[in-house]
């Protein structure tokens, strides 16, 4: 929700609702529902298995929508979650309690829910695993180092609203608002 310009694909293993007036400069790719509430300039392709539901006026730029192939996401079993806090403690990235880093390097772990609700600068490249949810509302910067890039992994549902910029990767097996 908001005015977010959102540099990079969005992937979702489940549906995207997008509300507002975002600037998406790149392709939408899901494997459930897509719902448009918003005006939102989509500089790339939409492709969704599920239904498209504009509720709002879209402006697609380059390719068009369609039905997509298959999209295979990775499950997230509890080994492969493990492996990463594994990763995490060993390079001394493991935060407990909804902890977040503001500046990610190599593989950072966080246990629990994460809500950013103000001002929040967030830089650096590598993997940040949130092991729940991951709600941004407030006026949170998510930049990837220059040629690098942020993958964030949660288990839960992403939320992203506000009015700053995102260059970075969200991947949740669930929902992303």
């Amino acid at each position: 929700t908001g005015n977010q310009i959102i540099e990079g694909n969005l992937y979702s293993g489940g549906d995207i609702i997008i509300f507002g007036n975002q600037q998406i400069v790149g392709n939408i790719l899901g494997k459930s529902n897509l719902c448009i509430k918003g005006n939102p300039n989509i500089k790339g392709t939409i492709k969704i298995n599920g239904e498209i539901d504009p509720k709002g006026k879209y402006d697609v730029i380059y390719g068009g929508v369609g039905k997509r192939e298959p999209i295979q996401f990775p499950k997230l079993t509890e080994r492969l979650i493990e492996s990463y806090r594994n990763a995490a403690i060993q390079e001394g990235n493991y935060y407990e309690d909804g902890i977040l880093p503001n500046y990610i390097s190599g593989t950072s772990f966080v246990e629990g829910s994460i809500a950013l609700s103000e001002n929040n600068n967030i830089s650096g490249s590598g993997i940040l695993f949130i092991n729940g949810s991951l709600s941004i509302t407030g006026n949170t910067s998510i930049k990837s180092d220059k040629d690098e890039i942020i993958l964030i992994i949660a288990t839960g549902k992403i939320k992203i609203s506000g009015n700053k910029n995102s260059e970075c990767i969200f991947f949740t097996p669930n929902e992303l608002k």
